[in-house]
């Protein structure tokens, strides 16, 4: 169903493909990955609001994964059918959908989300330079310009130790 979907999706059929990935999703409904494709189809749809919600879907699903909770609605039978990626929470790169979220939150001129979105995305990957950008803007167009400035700040290398160590056997060659 999914491969279909997404070869609907690529032909630009993409009522089909709505239709095929709900279809999915409905034998299914734990499926992170088929959450992420239903929200790229909807924005691809000019449908940023049903975007919005099935990336909200997506953070429930990794949270009750991650938190080991009783998963409810997650039907089991379809996570026991997932491929190794979907079956831990951390196997997700959750600056990326972070990132997602901000970009569709920002169409529909939610500015403070957008950010909120933005900020956890760089939590996660805190060198990636275009949600950065991102962050910067949302901050601006907020007025906030210290928050702006903070943002626009790359952080220091994790291990800059490490890095001179190198530098330094170098050059003692």
């Amino acid at each position: 169903q999914s491969e279909l979907a997404a070869l609907y999706a690529k032909a630009g059929e993409l009522d089909k493909a709505l239709e095929t990935i709900q279809k999915a999703i409905r034998e299914n409904p734990g499926r992170v990955d088929y959450y992420l494709f239903l929200s790229e189809v909807q924005d691809r749809s000019s449908r940023p609001q049903a975007a919005i919600a099935s990336l909200e879907h997506v953070l429930r699903l990794i949270g009750a994964r991650s938190s080991g909770e009783e998963r409810g609605s997650i039907d089991k039978r379809a996570e026991a059918d997932q491929g190794s990626a979907d079956r831990q929470a951390g196997s997700w790169d959750l600056a990326d959908i972070h990132s997602r979220f901000a970009r569709l939150l920002q169409k529909v001129e939610n500015y403070a989300s957008a950010l909120y979105h933005a900020e956890k995305a760089l939590e996660e990957s805190p060198q990636h330079i275009e949600v950065r950008c991102l962050a910067v803007e949302l901050a601006m167009r907020q007025l906030q310009y210290d928050r702006a400035e903070k943002l626009a700040s790359l952080p220091e290398p994790s291990e800059p130790v490490e890095a001179k160590e190198v530098v330094g056997d170098k050059t003692s060659m």
